[in-house]
C-alpha cells in the first residue's frame, strides 16, 4: 500500500465513522476548555505548575532530549489503550476520555505558560507546543475512530486477524507520534532556542 492511498483508506474510515470522528474531535476541544476554565484543587495546581518549570527549564537551558524522550513515552501512554477499542465498542467511554484527558492537559498548561511565564510562556506555547499538540491530537482523534471502526468490524468476526489488521493502524500512529516527538525537539533545539537568545 503506498502512502497516498494510505491516506486515502484514512480518510474514508473517518467518513465513514463522521459522528465519532466529531465526538472524539469534541472530547479534546472540551477538554482544553475545561483545563482553562474549571479550577483546580492546590494538588493538581501544584502539579501542573511543577510539569511546566521542568519543562520550560528543559527548553531553555536544559537537555532537549529529555523533552523528546518524554513526548514519546508520552504518545505510546495515550495511543495503546486504543488497541482496547479495536477489540470491543464498549471501550468508547475510557478513549474518549483519554482524548478529553489529552486536551486537558493542553488546556491547564496554556494557563500556567500564560499567566506565570508571560511572554516568554506565550512564545514557548506558540512556537514549542501547540505544533506538535494539535498533530498529535489529529493523530490520537484519527486512530481513535480507526479502533472503534475496528471494535465494530470485530462484532461477531475474527479479533485475532482484526488485531492484525489494526496493528498497521496502532504502527502508523506510533511513527506519527514519534514525528511529533521530533518536531517538537527540532522547534526547541532549530527555533526557539536561536530566537531566545537574539531576544
Amino acid at each position: 500500500m503506498d502512502l497516498s492511498s494510505f491516506f486515502r483508506e484514512i480518510v474514508r474510515i473517518l467518513g465513514r465513522r463522521l459522528f465519532w470522528t466529531v465526538a472524539f474531535a469534541l472530547c479534546f476541544f472540551i477538554g482544553i476548555l475545561s483545563g482553562i476554565v474549571i479550577d483546580k484543587p492546590s494538588s493538581v495546581e501544584y502539579y501542573y505548575l511543577d510539569y511546566c518549570d521542568v519543562y520550560v527549564y528543559r527548553i531553555f537551558s536544559g537537555s532537549a532530549w529529555g523533552i523528546f524522550l518524554d513526548r514519546t513515552m508520552n504518545g505510546a501512554l495515550f495511543l495503546l489503550p486504543s488497541v482496547l477499542l479495536a477489540v470491543s465498542v464498549f471501550f468508547v467511554p475510557l478513549q474518549g476520555l483519554l482524548v478529553f484527558y489529552k486536551g486537558f492537559v493542553f488546556g491547564s498548561v496554556t494557563v500556567i505558560l500564560f499567566s506565570v511565564y508571560r511572554f516568554s510562556g506565550f512564545a514557548i506555547w506558540l512556537i514549542v507546543l501547540l505544533p506538535q499538540v494539535l498533530l498529535f491530537a489529529a493523530v490520537h482523534v484519527a486512530l481513535s475512530v480507526i479502533a472503534f471502526d475496528c471494535g465494530c468490524e470485530n462484532r461477531g468476526g475474527n479479533v485475532v486477524r482484526k488485531l492484525k489488521e489494526f496493528a498497521v493502524w496502532l504502527l502508523a500512529a506510533a511513527a506519527a507520534a514519534l514525528l511529533c516527538a521530533v518536531l517538537e525537539f527540532l522547534s526547541v533545539c532549530l527555533v526557539f532556542r536561536p530566537v531566545a537568545r537574539i531576544l
